[in-house]
Parts: structure tokens; sequence; C-alpha cells
């Protein structure tokens, strides 16, 4: 699938006797490494999460495989937060894939469920400033060293997906604008907090 569009999964894949799972990773030509299927690492439910309060941690879990997986006929409403391992390199790619229903009602009255499966980059970073602006975004480990993962330049007005950072660590964002503007005070190490596994928008 190339990016924004779609495809229509069979009907059978959901019914009860199915065995059929979704597995997701990026595809590159060869001049990239290719990268291994994606493998859950954490769940939630988006109702749970909030962009006005800060994420309870006793809503985080750590998934098995048997929770995580999407198995097309025991699909719920979840956030699912999917590794990709490069097959050289330490580069990790991260994807947000959510699960969500629209109820088709019948002349029997029996809903009938249509599922959609859509897969977002874990993180969105926006510039509504009248310029340029150059960032970096850097990951703390457990020895409490900061290693970046991100850098790049964001023209006025636009956007930037991000997916080499696992949002489930703290993480910081270092912002310097461009053109001639001087800010009053220089952001470094600005901690970003994470609201959700499914929608985690920054702005600046």
């Amino acid at each position: 699938m190339h990016p924004g569009a779609s495809t229509v999964l069979s009907w059978r894949s959901t019914s009860k006797d199915s065995e059929q799972y979704l597995q997701i990773r990026p595809s590159f030509d060869n001049s990239q490494p290719s990268y291994s299927w994606g493998h859950a690492v954490a769940v939630g439910s988006s109702y749970i999460y909030s962009k006005d309060q800060q994420l309870d941690p006793g809503f985080r879990q750590n998934c098995v495989t048997s929770n995580c997986s999407l198995k097309l006929n025991e699909m719920e409403k979840k956030d699912i937060l999917l590794c990709c391992n490069p097959s050289s390199g330490s580069k990790q790619l991260w994807f947000s894939v959510g699960t969500d229903a629209s109820v088709l009602n019948t002349e029997l009255n029996i809903p009938v469920y249509d599922w959609r499966i859509s897969i977002f980059s874990p993180m969105k970073l926006e510039n509504r400033l009248p310029c340029p602006a150059e960032f970096s975004i850097s990951e703390k480990t457990k020895e409490g060293n900061c290693v970046e993962r991100h850098r790049g330049v964001i023209s006025s007005r636009q956007s930037v997906h991000i997916y080499s950072v696992d949002i489930q660590k703290p993480l910081y964002l270092t912002l310097s604008v461009q053109h001639g503007w001087v800010m009053e005070k220089v952001i470094t190490n600005l901690a970003l907090h994470v609201l959700s596994l499914y929608d985690y928008d920054i702005y600046i």
C-alpha cells in the first residue's frame, strides 16, 4: 500500500473460523535496509486517553502477543504501538495502528460491524510559526543519556511525521527558528509527555 491509500479485506477474514492475522512493516527500495514485521510493544484504548490530562501510567500495559495481535476475527476498538526492526543498523521504525468500527443496521435489526484499521505515525510535529524551524528530538535511555533520534527542518504551516522515536520513553525537543528570528528564550530539551498511542501531535 502507498501512503494515503486504502484496501479492502475480505469479509471472510472476520468470520469466527478465520485464523488470519494482519502484519505490517515498511517497504522500501533496495537502497534501504529491509525491516521485520512489526511486533506489538504496547496497547491502549483511545477512549482512555485525554489530550487535557497527562496519561495515567496505570492505563499503559506491556503486551503479550496474544493480547495485541491483530487477529481479524477477534478485533476490538484499541490502539497498538508497533516496532519494526531493521535487518542492518539500529534505526527502528514505529507505527501506531488503530482499529475502529461503525455499525451497519440491517433489516433484521442485527448489527453488522464495519471495521476500519488505520496506520499512523506515533508522533506528528506541526509548525504554526510564520517561519521555518529546525528541530531535534532526543530519546532518554535507561542509563540517563539522551540519544538523538530525528533531526530536520519544518517549513512554515507544514508538518512532519516522526517514525523513529519510542513514545514510551522520555522525549526531548530542541527547537530553533530560522530566517533571522531570535527567540527570547532558547527552547532546549523541552520534555514531551505522551498522551496517547494513537494521536500524539505537537504544535510549535
